[in-house]
């Protein structure tokens, strides 16, 4: 661990905490799909205490430039990698403002040799 580590990853989890809103998270692992029923599934863990930054929206510029990637109702949603002890992956759902959101992509932002932030986009 790095000096910056020690001191980013907390201001991070101070700031979102104070500026942030909770949301409800579930790590899903195991996702797949079972030929017999037709239906994906896989095992949901709620992650307790996690809280986000205001929620933002892709711009026209980013939506153009994904490829089909992004989509327009797709919110970005940044936290603190000191909420979680796994790393969010794709499949992972949040639920806040009255819908539940799946993760699509994640972005981690180094502090130095730790994560400090994901940058998640989520689709509903």
């Amino acid at each position: 661990m790095t000096e910056l580590d020690a001191e980013l990853g907390p201001l991070a989890v101070e700031i979102i905490n104070e500026y942030g809103k909770s949301v409800e998270y579930w790590i899903v692992s195991g996702v797949g799909y079972n030929t017999e029923t037709g239906e994906t599934g896989g095992t949901e863990v709620s992650v307790p205490g996690v809280k986000i930054a205001p929620p933002e929206d892709y711009g026209a510029s980013s939506i153009a430039n994904s490829g089909g990637l992004i989509e327009a109702a797709d919110k970005k949603l940044t936290t603190a990698a000191l909420y979680f002890t796994e790393a969010p992956t794709n499949a992972d759902k949040i639920a806040f403002d009255g819908a539940v959101y799946v993760v699509q992509d994640v972005k981690t932002i180094y502090s130095g040799e730790l994560p400090c932030l994901y940058i998640l986009q989520v689709r509903a």
